[in-house]
């Protein structure tokens, strides 16, 4: 009775030993398969983690401000609403930031603005009117581009629904 009650703990020692193993073995390859997964969506251009904070249109000023001397790192940083580190991370940071046509669009409406309610900037009538001419027409160009992206858009989006379509 004793001998078989020992050989029923072995084999249960055993089996307990061989379930250890193959969830090992199970989370190893959901590990791996992650891993490979996260590998191809890099490639893809998925960017993982969480996204970065935008810019606000000041911070060019304050960090010309900040360059000049004029501003230090703290105080800008603080009246951007931001920690001083991001102020001189981005501040270090050479990469070109893309600007979204929506962006550049409120960015001439406001030169616009200032333009027409502030006349001593620009009390010549001539250059005041050259500038708005300038304004209205690299509004009209920045407007024409976001139509021709957006059509040439649609039409990849139909080209794909065709392809698969001829599938």
């Amino acid at each position: 009775m004793k001998k078989q009650m020992s050989n029923s703990i072995a084999f249960a020692k055993g089996v307990e030993v061989g379930i250890h193993e193959v969830e090992n073995l199970y989370a190893s390859i959901q590990k791996q398969r992650v891993i490979e997964g996260m590998i191809a969506a890099k490639k893809r251009g998925v960017r993982f983690g969480r996204p970065p904070k935008p810019r606000p249109k000041e911070f060019e000023q304050f960090k010309a401000a900040w360059l000049d001397g004029k501003l230090s790192s703290k105080k800008a940083a603080k009246m951007i609403g931001i920690s001083q580190d991001t102020f001189l991370r981005w501040a270090r940071d050479t990469s070109t930031q893309e600007m979204t046509v929506e962006e550049a669009l409120q960015i001439l409406g406001d030169f616009r603005k200032a333009l027409v309610n502030n006349p001593s900037v620009y009390p010549n009538v001539q250059d005041k009117a050259q500038l708005t001419e300038a304004i209205n027409t690299i509004e009209q160009y920045i407007v024409q581009k976001k139509n021709a992206a957006a059509r040439k858009n649609m039409k990849s989006v139909f080209q794909e629904i065709a392809e698969r379509m001829a599938e």
